[in-house]
Parts: structure tokens; C-alpha cells; sequence
């Protein structure tokens, strides 16, 4: 049994030379890139100047298991408790508890890679408005 979602991201990603290309549901492909101390994600076409804590990825996993196991992604180009962003979704989530926005404030929206990332590890399968947890046995 794999200990945690971020340890497992970070062996994976480590066992391919820190660098793995991902495919989002549009088709678009990134490279996708765990930094020098092992700590985030980042990305130059799929993040721009953005980064991706790897430890986020525990609490996600986590949402998205207290929440039956799949979930809405939404998202927050809107601002955060509105349009796709309200509260239940992945996009709220990671809105409020990652980068720490309130209601009302606008986030960056990496729910598109998130969702990749997940997919391409083989952690969650990623469908169209949806993002569900896989077979994998992570704690």
C-alpha cells in the first residue's frame, strides 16, 4: 500500500527523470515537471508562472474520496463560490484550501492539469465535468 498520494506522485515522478507529458481531455499534451527539491509541479505551457504543491495532491485525493469517490471538477474562471466554482467542487477546493482564496476572490485555475496529472499516474480517471478515483490502493 502506497503511504500518500504526494510520496507516490513524487516516486513516479522521480522513476521518470522528474518530467512526464500528459494528455488533458481537449488533447492538448504538457510536460509536466516536479521541481529540484521535490516539493511542486510546475509547468511553462500548462501552469505559465504557476505552481502545484505536491502535498496539495494529499488533500485532493482525499476531497475527492469524502466526496463518494467522484466529483464535479468545476472550475474558477469565474471567481471563487460562483459560476463552476461553488463549494463541493474540485475547482472550489483547490481555490480555497490551496491557494487560500475566499469567496469572491479570483484563483488561478489548474483544474485541467490537476485532473491530468491524477489520470496519467493512474490515480483518477478523468472524464468530462467529472474526476474519479481509480482502483488504486493509496491510504
Amino acid at each position: 500500500m502506497i503511504k500518500s498520494v504526494s510520496e507516490y506522485l513524487k516516486e513516479y515522478y522521480l522513476s521518470n527523470g522528474k518530467r512526464i507529458i500528459v494528455t488533458t481531455l481537449r488533447g492538448k499534451q504538457h510536460e509536466i515537471c516536479l521541481s529540484d527539491d521535490n516539493k511542486y509541479f510546475y509547468s511553462e505551457t500548462g501552469l505559465k508562472q504557476h505552481k502545484l504543491k505536491l502535498d496539495w495532491f494529499d488533500g485532493i485525493v482525499d476531497f475527492i474520496k469524502e466526496n463518494g469517490g467522484k466529483l464535479k471538477k468545476g472550475g474558477c474562471h469565474s471567481k471563487a463560490g460562483q459560476g463552476n466554482c461553488t463549494e463541493g467542487t474540485l475547482g472550489y477546493y483547490v481555490a480555497t484550501e490551496c491557494y487560500g482564496k475566499c469567496d469572491g476572490g479570483s484563483s488561478t485555475d489548474p483544474i485541467f492539469i490537476i485532473a491530468a496529472i491524477l489520470e496519467n499516474a493512474g490515480i483518477c480517471k478523468n472524464e468530462r465535468g467529472y474526476i474519479q478515483l481509480s482502483a488504486i490502493n493509496i491510504e
